[in-house]
């Protein structure tokens, strides 16, 4: 089992911090409640080090604490629209709730859409405003027209709008089918075996800079 370095060092660091804390105000109740004989000048060379050096280790506990959680927060709102057709659906969720045991933010119709909710307005609102684009492409899917290809049409679109040269846009094999013509330029994620699996999720944590890992529980 791999162990968490960084984690048990904020937990020394944080117990070092409390255990100063406690001994400099041991020392100061001492000296004030119970009048100790001694030089002061001695007593104030042992709590007043004691008391910064607690005080430094506070901050940086709180600073490391405050970076953790300000990049939980933006992985979290990295948003990764998910392309499918109904018949693929349960193989769609197991990837869904993969992308959000990594922390981020996967946009499913089935998960996100509310009832009222002008379906089609807020897909393509979705697609605009992903971080990413996973197109899942199955034998269904590719005997299948309709929305779909709209989805395709509007991802290729940001695509082509987009200065940078990050990945927003990756075509995802659920079983042994091609990819559509107009995504053959784009390597895909064949998800029909664990090195795929591995390949999309080494894609996702060098994108989205992530440390945790999802386990692999798609081809059970």
């Amino acid at each position: 089992m791999k162990i968490d370095r960084k984690k048990y060092w904020d937990i020394y660091i944080t117990l070092i911090g409390v255990v100063l804390s406690i001994t400099s105000l041991i020392i100061s109740f001492s000296h004030s409640f119970y009048n100790l004989k001694g030089n002061p000048k001695a007593f104030s060379l042992i709590a007043i080090p004691i008391a910064i050096i607690a005080s430094v280790l506070s901050i940086y506990i709180l600073r490391r604490k405050n970076k953790q959680i300000e990049k939980y927060n933006l992985i979290r709102d990295k948003k990764v629209f998910l392309s499918y057709v109904r018949q693929d659906k349960e193989k769609v969720k197991t990837v869904y709730h993969q992308l959000k045991s990594l922390g981020l933010n996967p946009w499913m119709d089935i998960e996100n859409l509310q009832p009222g909710e002008i379906w089609v307005e807020k897909i393509e609102d979705a697609i605009k405003s992903s971080d990413l684009v996973l197109l899942c492409f199955s034998r269904a899917s590719l005997n299948k027209s309709g929305f779909i290809s709209k989805e395709i049409d509007i991802a290729l679109k940001e695509y082509h709008n987009n200065k940078s040269n990050e990945t927003i846009l990756i075509p995802v094999k659920l079983d042994d089918s091609n990819i559509p013509p107009q995504l053959s330029m784009f390597q895909y994620a064949d998800l029909t075996n664990k090195e795929g699996w591995d390949k999309l999720i080494n894609t996702l944590k060098e994108k989205f800079n992530l440390e945790k890992t999802a386990h692999n529980t798609f081809h059970k």
